[in-house]
């Protein structure tokens, strides 16, 4: 799925139903796990999200992402961390 933000905008917190993986396309986004940290990603960084934690996306600028939601991504984590380069 393509995601689009103006800026100001915001995906709000919620929990992934499954492993989740947000690729920053364009733009800048301030994105927050379970302990609320925000980390700042940049086109071509990432963020991972496990079954069950909540999260939250949101952008000064606007944004433009790719998410793929599936099982088994959160096997990936701890090899790519939170935010990292794909």
């Amino acid at each position: 799925m393509i995601a689009r933000l103006e800026a100001g905008g915001c995906i709000g917190r919620h929990p992934a139903v499954v492993g989740q993986l947000l690729v920053l396309l364009s733009g800048a986004a301030t994105v927050t796990g379970d302990d609320g940290q925000p980390v700042e990603i940049v086109p071509g960084q990432a963020a991972l999200w496990a079954a069950g934690e909540s999260h939250e996306t949101r952008s000064r600028t606007g944004m433009v992402a790719a998410i793929v939601e599936a099982d088994g991504l959160a096997a990936f984590s701890e090899a790519s961390g939170r935010a990292a380069e794909p």
